[in-house]
């Protein structure tokens, strides 16, 4: 009996010894809010999609314009999101996001380009927007354009002409 009492003992105290706590496999799961909102959030990048310190470039610069689509804390994939701003061309002006829920497209403007404006990014019921600017090129020198105009009756240049005499003005920008 004492074998029997002996081996109930370290079978036992072998069950408490193998229960060093919880595994991590019994926690509970809490499953995906399907009522989250789903968030987007805009970032002005630099032309490579890389972080930049401002978002000010020279006229004629390109930027790269990021949009991150999320629900429950998760990238959306494969969701439409489309971008509009008043300042600049975007190419293209709607993209898919990836599996991380990243849609990016380029922003470039032209030397007419001078000003600050919000880029607008919206997929689904979200919205977000971020501001940004195109600077005037301080080492450019500003010329003006040359207007030269030149009056002619029929195909004759002149440089004065009689009441009630039709005469074509011609404006040439130099």
């Amino acid at each position: 009996m004492s074998t029997i009492r002996y081996l109930s003992i370290l079978l036992t105290a072998s069950s408490l010894a193998a229960c060093n706590g919880s595994s991590g496999k019994n926690e509970e799961v809490t499953p995906p809010d399907p009522d989250a909102p789903t968030l987007i959030a805009v970032s002005v990048l630099d032309e490579n999609c890389q972080a930049i310190t401002s978002p000010s470039l020279v006229a004629g610069s390109t930027f790269c314009i990021q949009a991150h689509l999320t629900k429950n804390d998760a990238g959306i994939a494969n969701t439409s999101v489309s971008f509009e701003t008043p300042l600049g061309t975007l190419s293209p002006n709607s993209k898919l996001t990836n599996n991380d829920g990243i849609a990016q497209v380029l922003l470039t403007s032209n030397s007419a380009d001078i000003g600050a404006a919000d880029v607008t990014a919206s997929a689904q019921s979200a919205s977000d927007s971020a501001s940004f600017e195109f600077l005037r090129d301080t080492n450019q020198a500003n010329t003006l354009p040359v207007v030269s105009l030149s009056s002619y009756v029929g195909d004759a240049a002149i440089n004065s002409a009689k009441q009630g005499e039709v005469i074509t003005l011609r404006a040439n920008l130099v």
